[in-house]
């Protein structure tokens, strides 16, 4: 996917989000449709800024990338939206992992499930995106020597050392 296509994503939901801002502030209350219009223009952003942050030069996004997001989509909008949809618990429901539905759903649904996919997803839509075998120390050298130290010190002298030299 190209960085425009990010872009215009981006400035579409939070446009989104603005309408849904406005009609919450109508005269007669916020609309049905309103909390939904949120809800979606902010999961979008979110993701759009995502995108933004993994396209690469001029290849864009990995398309490997974007069927993990899109999963990551539909978990935080369903994860939140089923708290909008659920009714009040009642005494006496069960609570799953301790919590009542809605809140259980909120919390694993779009707070524990994406947090162990998105570093997931991109593992695997950026395989090679690691240091190769020397690159870091030759990374670690570059910078000490950039900033005036010595690389087989890279703390400087130990104490008590500098009066005896």
């Amino acid at each position: 996917m190209p960085r425009p296509v990010s872009l215009i994503l981006l400035v579409a939901s939070l446009t989104l989000v603005g309408i849904a801002h406005l009609a919450a502030l109508a005269p007669a209350g916020a609309p049905a449709w309103a909390p939904w219009a949120l809800l979606t223009g902010s999961v979008a952003a979110l993701l759009a800024v995502a995108l933004l942050g993994a396209a690469s030069g001029k290849g864009g996004v990995p398309r490997r990338l974007l069927l993990p997001l899109a999963f990551v989509f539909l978990l935080l909008v369903g994860g939140v939206g089923a708290g909008l949809l659920l009714p009040d618990p009642a005494p006496g429901d069960p609570l799953p992992g301790g919590l009542p539905l809605p809140a259980a759903l909120l919390l694993y649904g779009a707070g524990l499930l994406p947090l162990l996919v998105v570093p997931l997803a991109y593992a695997w839509a950026f395989p090679a995106a690691g240091f190769a075998e020397g690159e870091l120390e030759r990374v670690r050298e570059a910078a000490h020597r950039a900033a005036g130290r010595d690389p087989e010190r890279p703390f400087g002298a130990l104490p008590g050392e500098a009066e005896h030299r």
